[in-house]
């Protein structure tokens, strides 16, 4: 069996921003890359003579992003946002301007993938370009990148370049080394922190595991974030979550969270989400506790360097042989879901109970077949619109099942420029819990979105009884859906590359037995991945283990 891999000893939605304690302004560069663009700077940053081929040209804009676009435009300069930023970093912007800059390269949607390379590849360019900002900067806000990255289509290698080059931007800004010396206890303290303990993927994936580690061998501590307007999200899971720890609600002040995160003198620090909002990411750079680790609820590395985090924790399968290259943390790999995840018996898929029943409870046709594929609106990448566009091409009685969001419509003018999509896509609003399941009951299939896909989706999929095609790990991002599988030990919905997945999905769909034969052995298999013990001990292994190596 694979065992939680250890070293011998440890290293040292997108929300609002805020800002820390003052400082110097970025340097500016002195050249200009791409295009043989030659930047001189003329006595004053309020002048610049850029040359461009054969002629010369004068900016003269001062540090505005938008009038360096403008002119950069208006010169026929190529790769005008490049160009942009570097007239902007040369004109003597900030660094609260140049990251502010940096962080909004990234769209909610592409138009193309041409698009998203080059974005990808033009926020490697600006955070590498940048240099770390001093301790009393007030005018750099905490911004992380680490959501819309996600989404961008960029290898698991450009995200981890990326990540880890913020990470180095702030550290010095944001270290505190508060941890003292280890009290040794009978019983160890183990926090947790984050924003989402409520109805979220967060919440859901982590109120059982704190409700099930076992308090006579640890004292849990939780910690909640406020949103940035003061209010706490609570709801049915963060009451579970404070009847079963020492919880605290954090205020929205980086000094006055630190100070409470401190005097609750922690052995273990788990972050169960890192980038998903800033407040936490910022938190992320104080050492609070022996040990801290980062659990998958988002799943791209921390950025954050070993100094703080020590470890990051994923299932083993989601990662290939060279995950560990692609996080600045150290990777801890699970033989469980490692997390205790309630079934959700109020929409649990029926065996006797007909597909066209539950499609009707949820407003799905009667005919045709429905594919599901309700994840997030930001995962429709255009790299994923090529299965997308085969299936509807392959199988005419094909229909898509989507969620309506703000880009939904970008996605449809996507696939219109490929394929007569008419009729063939509905969109369904929020659904509660129990409807999302049966929404899974009512298709013949569901589809996991790639590059970035899905887990909680995955897991709601399996419970409607429905077999979710997942694409192996693609472009070496992690594979969550596929380490579900492993963890069933099932493998015939895992593609090896777009065609393949596409086949399946088709068969799927079209073929009853074949459908009813993949539903028997996901109901056969689903008590490994939901309310399982297995989960709770084995991270409870992880934690005695790695105190044992301080």
């Amino acid at each position: 069996a694979r065992r939680a891999v250890l070293p011998d000893r440890p290293q040292q939605c997108t929300g609002d921003a805020f800002s820390w304690p003052r400082a110097a302004r970025a340097s500016f560069i002195a050249a200009m890359r791409g295009a043989r663009l030659a930047l001189l700077l003329i006595s004053t940053r309020a002048q610049l003579e850029i040359q461009v081929d054969d002629r010369t040209v004068v900016y003269n804009g001062g540090a505005n992003y938008t009038a360096s676009l403008q002119f950069c435009d208006q010169h026929n300069i190529p790769k005008a946002h490049a160009c942009a930023w570097d007239i902007y970093q040369a004109s003597g912007a900030t660094s609260g301007q140049l990251i502010q800059e940096a962080w909004a390269t990234l769209p909610d949607a592409y138009i193309n993938e041409q698009q998203a390379r080059d974005t990808v590849a033009e926020l490697q360019r600006r955070v590498s370009s940048l240099t770390p900002f001093a301790l009393d900067d007030d005018s750099v806000p905490v911004l992380q990148p680490h959501w819309r990255l996600a989404f961008s289509g960029g290898t698991g290698n450009e995200i981890a370049d990326i990540l880890r080059g913020w990470g180095r931007l702030y550290s010095n800004a944001l270290f505190h080394a508060l941890a003292e010396p280890r009290i040794r206890r009978s019983r160890p303290r183990v926090g947790f922190a984050s924003s989402w303990f409520c109805n979220s993927a967060i919440g859901r994936l982590y109120t059982g595991l704190l409700e099930k580690i076992n308090k006579s061998k640890f004292d849990v501590y939780v910690f909640h974030v406020r949103e940035p307007s003061g209010r706490l999200k609570r709801d049915f899971f963060t009451n579970a979550i404070d009847r079963v720890s020492t919880a605290h609600v954090l205020p929205r002040d980086l000094s006055e969270a630190r100070a409470i995160i401190f005097k609750t003198s922690l052995d273990i620090l788990v972050f169960t989400d890192i980038g998903m909002e800033p407040f936490t990411y910022a938190l992320a750079f104080s050492r609070f506790a022996p040990i801290q680790c980062v659990f998958w609820g988002h799943p791209t590395t921390s950025g954050v360097p070993g100094h703080a985090i020590d470890y990051y924790v994923v299932m083993d399968a989601a990662e290939d042989d060279h995950g560990y290259a692609r996080y600045a943390e150290q990777l801890v790999r699970l033989d469980t879901l490692g997390a205790f995840y309630f079934s959700n018996e109020s929409g649990q898929y029926l065996p006797q109970k007909r597909r066209e029943d539950y499609a009707a409870e949820v407003g799905l046709p009667s005919s045709g077949h429905i594919y599901a594929v309700p994840q997030h609106c930001l995962k429709f990448h255009p790299i994923f619109d090529e299965a997308l566009v085969k299936i509807l091409t392959l199988d005419r009685d094909a229909i898509l099942v989507v969620k309506n969001c703000s880009t939904s419509i970008r996605v449809e003018e996507r696939l219109s420029t490929k394929i007569d999509i008419g009729g063939r896509i509905i969109r369904v609003p929020q659904l509660s819990l129990q409807d999302y399941v049966r929404l899974f009951g009512g298709s013949h299939v569901a589809l996991e979105t790639f590059p970035f896909g899905g887990s909680i989706t995955s897991l709601d999929a399996f419970e409607g009884g429905t077999p979710v095609v997942s694409m192996k790990q693609f472009r070496a991002r992690p594979a969550l859906t596929v380490a579900l599988y492993d963890i069933m030990n099932v493998s015939c919905c895992v593609a090896s590359n777009v065609d393949d997945y596409v086949q399946k999905a088709i068969s799927i769909a079209s073929d009853p037995s074949l459908r009813s034969s993949i539903r028997s052995s996901l109901d056969a298999a689903r008590f490994r991945l939901y309310e399982s013990m297995d989960a709770v001990l084995e991270i409870e292994a992880f934690f005695e283990r790695a105190l044992k190596l301080l």
